[in-house]
């Protein structure tokens, strides 16, 4: 009972015995009452001369005073099989001069009576009504052979009320069952996505609500397996990343208890060094992971981001020395003020600015450029522009994708762990903004990310949309 097929089947076979019942109850009523109408207009029919008789009676009188001489039951032949049929005569109120054992005289005719009447008129203005009974009608009581008939029509729609109700149910299961079978389908490939199979699909067919569940339930099947793929690779990338530094204290420590290597503070210093990065490693995975779930606090307050900027660039610039590498400021002398978090703004450029000077060689130039677009005056745009190596457009994709290298060879030490393109991408989306990356090979790479400006001391500013190769404002 608990099945839904069946309660939509019942469900169905109820309104179905419900509908037909109610018009086997009217039929039968409007059949009777339709019948009983018809045997009076025809003994009317065949009785014209009476109608005239009582309408020269009420002429030559004036009233219906002494009627009862004229009809045929007044005396007291109530008719029967070979007699005329009885009769009812009523005023022009409907109130009953002549009558029988059911219709005395002064009561007011029956509506059902009175439909069926035959009317009296003297010179066009109504003085009465006469109903004809057939013989045996008396007191509103079919004769055997009329009630016979009714009878047979009465049977008739019974039997064909049941087959009604029969070819209903068997409708109403094969609709139901039919109806069901693409959530059947559901339930099996939801239970086998459960257990693990994150192949299994279900075909997009049936009625457009039907078919749009199952391309639903097929869109949220193929990002599971996503999404069970990437946490596999992301806990290998992990393991991958911790086993290097670990593997690093490992041997160290072992040297140094081995007396391979002297307890000295150089060797000390380079221990904790990998515990930095270790530490650094843990940081990044919990801003990650804390910007998965929503939870990343930003304190949303009032920037500068050309003193942001410049201070990131003055950070910077030692080791673009050391390593050759020119770094150039070009920041819009009106760049307004944004909306943000400093410290969370500060840690977005460091990322892309140490991207950008791990991937340009030494004689190249770094270009960090703050702007408002021309299509997008409620936004500011930072650029990160390098001339390195560039990146092949099929890897353009990827690159904002955690653990993610463009030279998978790379070691932790030279390439980074992979994650500060993600956390810059988290943190941007977190502040409303948007990140991007345009690249030639062997033209140098752009980052990219805008932030919703500060308009009017209002911090909430609609995005209004994505500012893609804008130019600089004047």
């Amino acid at each position: 009972m608990n099945r839904l097929w069946v309660r939509i089947a019942l469900s169905f076979t109820v309104t179905v015995i419900f509908l037909i019942s109610l018009v086997a109850v009217w039929s039968a009523h409007s059949t009777d009452t339709a019948f009983r109408g018809y045997l009076a207009r025809s003994m009317a029919e065949e009785q014209p001369a009476l109608v005239r008789t009582l309408a020269e009676y009420y002429q030559s009188h004036g009233s219906w005073e002494g009627v009862e001489a004229l009809l045929p039951n007044a005396a007291g032949r109530h008719g029967g099989r070979g007699h005329p049929p009885f009769v009812i005569l009523a005023d022009a109120e409907g109130r009953v001069i002549v009558g029988s054992s059911s219709t005395f005289p002064g009561t007011h005719l029956d509506a059902h009576l009175l439909r069926d009447a035959v009317p009296i008129r003297v010179r066009g203005q109504m003085v009465g009504y006469l109903i004809f009974v057939p013989p045996g009608m008396q007191g509103h009581r079919l004769p055997e052979h009329a009630r016979a008939f009714l009878t047979h029509v009465q049977r008739t729609l019974l039997f064909t009320g049941a087959l009604a109700v029969l070819l209903g149910t068997i409708v109403a299961i094969i609709i139901s069952r039919t109806a069901t079978a693409p959530l059947q389908r559901l339930v099996s490939a939801a239970r086998s996505i459960g257990h693990g199979d994150f192949d299994r699909r279900v075909p997009e067919e049936g009625p457009e609500e039907v078919a749009e569940v199952a391309r639903a339930f097929n869109e949220m099947a193929h990002r599971l397996k996503q999404a069970e793929e990437t946490e596999r690779q992301m806990l290998a990338d992990i393991a991958h990343e911790l086993r290097t530094p670990l593997s690093v204290l490992q041997a160290n420590l072992q040297a140094m208890l081995d007396g391979v290597y002297p307890l000295s503070q150089a060797e000390i210093a380079a221990l904790y060094d990998e515990t930095r990065l270790l530490n650094r490693l843990v940081e990044d995975l919990q801003d990650l992971a804390l910007a998965d779930m929503g939870r990343l606090s930003l304190r949303r307050e009032r920037v500068d981001l050309r003193g942001l900027i410049q201070t990131a660039v003055s950070v910077f610039e030692p080791a673009a020395e050391a390593r050759g590498v020119e770094l150039v400021l070009d920041v819009a002398e009106n760049l307004p003020p944004v909306v943000g978090d400093s410290e969370r703004l500060a840690q977005i450029l460091r990322n892309l600015l140490s991207n950008a000077l791990r991937h340009t060689p030494a004689g190249g130039r770094i270009t960090l450029r703050a702007y408002v677009p021309l299509k997008c005056p409620d936004r500011v745009r930072v650029e990160v522009s390098d001339t390195g190596e560039g990146i092949p457009a099929e890897m353009l994709p990827h690159v904002f994708d955690r653990f993610w290298r463009a030279d998978s060879s790379r070691a932790r030490m030279t390439g980074g762990s992979g994650l500060g393109l993600a956390i810059a991408r988290a943190l941007v989306e977190a502040h409303g903004g948007d990140v991007g990356v345009e690249s030639e090979v062997g033209h140098g790479t752009t980052f990219w990310f805008t932030l919703p400006r500060l308009s009017g001391g209002n911090p909430h500013v609609k995005n209004e949309g994505r500012c893609f190769n804008e130019e600089r404002s004047s």
